[in-house]
């Protein structure tokens, strides 16, 4: 992917929602990557953790072919978006729009071949856990560098 016609940076992925009626594309460091248990991501996932990395918003470009984003506020500082076939997540909006999540369930790799980059570094939410995870990992009672 170009950015203002220079060449992709080392941290360049794409990847689509369920229908593949949403493409997301980043070109960018990620300022985080985690396994949230938080209430909200568990309800909406359906599952008992989600994985997400957290960039920059300006570096995620979401192209939708057909229809618009479904938009919803999860929470107070919190903007979800699905696509509006399959109704995948596909982005949330954070901090004002400052941030962009982007769940890593939208990333074609195969198990294991995660890029190092997107890798979650953490647990966040890990007081709502469901299950305990026994992998190293720092686990927060809330957010990242919290308790």
């Amino acid at each position: 992917m170009e950015v203002d016609g220079s060449e992709p940076s080392s941290n360049c992925f794409t990847g689509n929602c369920f229908c593949e009626n949403v493409q997301v594309k980043i070109d960018g460091e990620p300022q985080t990557a985690s396994y949230c248990h938080c209430s909200n991501c568990r309800r909406l996932s359906g599952a008992p953790f989600t994985a997400q990395a957290v960039f920059r918003s300006p570096s995620v470009e979401v192209n939708v072919v057909d229809g618009s984003l479904q938009e919803f506020n999860s929470s107070k500082d919190v903007i979800r978006k699905r696509c509006p076939k399959c109704f995948s997540p596909v982005v949330a909006s954070l901090f004002k729009g400052k941030l962009s999540a982007v769940p890593l369930s939208l990333f074609p790799w195969k198990e294991g071949l995660v890029p190092e980059a997107l890798k979650p570094q953490h647990h966040i939410y890990y007081a709502q856990r469901l299950m305990d995870i026994d992998d190293g990992l720092p686990k927060y009672e809330a957010r990242h560098n919290g308790k």
